[in-house]
């Protein structure tokens, strides 16, 4: 596999992790709620405020799939999405004092998934501009 082909591949699920996340908050949030998220209270309307914002995410990184090189700065907001994503899991961890269970379970996936988004933004082919015309 070559690494564009890497970095769409890596790019795409990280694409269609976000929209299965975002359409579970919207369509299923009691769901989402019981498997995923507990932490309580419930709340429906903060589920579905941020579905809104993983939405556009899930969007832009799907597109952004087609051609990794093009679309960079779609990328890294992915990945800086997920790196303050991590962030706040790993403060609740520190905070809260969970288990190693929970630093598996919480914490490691999400360093799993920056990975994969920062991979092919680091080391993926870089787009060399048009060059204008010379006379």
């Amino acid at each position: 596999m070559s690494n564009q082909s890497l970095a769409r591949s890596l790019i795409s699920i990280a694409g269609l992790v976000y929209l299965f996340t975002a359409l579970s908050l919207f369509l299923a949030p009691s769901w989402f709620f019981e498997t995923f998220g507990r932490f309580p209270p419930y709340n429906r309307h903060y589920m579905g405020d941020t579905a809104a914002f993983i939405l556009p995410l899930a969007v832009g990184l799907l597109i952004a799939a087609r051609d990794p090189a093009r679309h960079r700065l779609i990328v890294g907001i992915g990945a800086a999405a997920s790196l303050v994503h991590m962030l706040n899991h790993l403060f609740d961890l520190v905070v809260e004092g969970h288990t190693h269970g929970h630093w598996l379970v919480d914490f490691t996936p999400l360093v799993l998934f920056i990975a994969a988004l920062g991979i092919p933004l680091v080391s993926g082919p870089r787009r060399v501009p048009d060059q204008a015309p010379t006379s």
